[in-house]
This record gives structure tokens, sequence and C-alpha cells, in this order.
């Protein structure tokens, strides 16, 4: 896997059904995935998507999933983006 910049941060989070979280990541790997956006289509926004289909209730707008994701202890480049 190439990747344009270092693993900054990893977490564990228990999921009620990782099976399904899985079966999301492979479905979408590989595939085209849109413009990056910020707040619409990043890897956070790609996260917060794999969580959800594991189970775990994911704020959809930017600023409530910024917050939700820093409780669950994730580390973010910039800390002070907080989107709508």
């Amino acid at each position: 896997m190439v990747r344009s910049q270092p693993v900054l941060h990893t977490e564990n989070i228990p999921l009620k059904d990782a099976d399904a979280a899985q079966a999301y990541q492979r479905s979408v790997t590989g595939k085209p995935d849109g413009t990056y956006d910020v707040r619409t289509n990043s890897c956070q926004t790609h996260g917060a998507n794999v969580l959800r289909a594991g189970g775990e209730s994911v704020p959809p707008r930017a600023g409530a999933r910024q917050k939700y994701l820093l409780r669950k202890g994730f580390k973010v480049r910039d800390p002070d983006f907080v989107g709508n």
C-alpha cells in the first residue's frame, strides 16, 4: 500500500458487528471514491462510514463527527477543524 502521509494514530473500537464493518471496507476497496472534500469525502468520513457499518452511531455532520471521534480517542492532524 502506498501512503501519501504516515499513519498518525490507530485506535481500536469494539464494534457490535465487526464483520459488517469489514464487509463494507471490502466493498469500497479499489473503487473510485470521488473528489476529496474535508467535510464530506475524506479519510475521516470513510472511517466514520466503516464504524457506522459496524454498528457505531457516528454523527453525519462534520463538526459533530469530529467531536465524536476525538471523544473516542482518535488523533487528528488539525484539532481546530470543526466543520458544520
